[in-house]
C-alpha cells in the first residue's frame, strides 16, 4: 500500500504533531515499523514580512543553524528518530 507522509513543521499552514500522533498510534500497533513509512517534511526559508511566529527555528541563526532547528522540531512533532527525505521547499 501506499505509506509516504508528507508534512511540514510551519504551524500557520501544516498540523505536524498531529500527524506525528498519528504515526506513533500506527508504530504501537505494531502493524506497521517505521522502516516501512517514507515520511517527508519540509525545510521552508524565512519570507520577510511573515513574522517570525509560523517558523519552527529562529530566523536570526545561519540557514544550516535553521535547517537543523527545522529537522529537530520535525522530529519532535513526529515522534520519530529520523526522517527519510527532507524537502527545501
Amino acid at each position: 500500500g501506499f505509506r509516504t507522509i508528507d508534512t511540514a513543521g510551519i504551524k500557520s499552514q501544516y498540523r505536524e504533531a498531529l500527524v506525528g500522533q498519528g504515526i506513533v498510534a500506527v508504530l504501537a500497533t505494531g502493524a506497521v515499523k517505521q522502516v516501512e513509512l517514507y515520511i517527508q517534511t519540509e525545510f521552508s526559508p524565512y519570507k520577510p514580512g511573515k513574522g517570525r511566529a509560523p517558523y519552527p527555528y529562529d530566523n536570526i541563526k545561519s540557514i544550516p543553524e535553521q535547517v537543523r532547528e527545522s529537522i529537530a522540531s520535525s522530529l519532535s512533532n513526529l515522534g520519530v528518530g529520523y526522517v527519510d527525505y527532507l524537502v527545501s521547499h
